[in-house]
């Protein structure tokens, strides 16, 4: 029998709402394959976020203040 190593699968959550953020968090990390790296509160943390992080997922809000979750940050 071959054991198939699995391989935890990385997150990030951005969020303008902290107590929706915490309990995101809260129900991935009953999934052991799931590990949320960061977290944020505003989309002109994800450019950031990513490249120091480097998640396989990123869930995101797409109504927030400043950068919502649709427009792209120019750099």
């Amino acid at each position: 029998m071959i054991l198939q190593e699995t391989q935890e699968i990385r997150i990030v959550i951005i969020d303008d709402h902290p107590l929706f953020r915490e309990g995101v968090k809260r129900i991935l990390s009953m999934e052991q394959d799931f590990n949320v790296v960061a977290d944020g509160e505003d989309g002109s943390e994800v450019i950031d976020l990513v490249r120091n992080h480097q998640p396989d997922v990123i869930l995101m809000d797409i109504n927030m203040p400043k950068l919502n979750g649709l427009k792209q940050r120019s750099n």
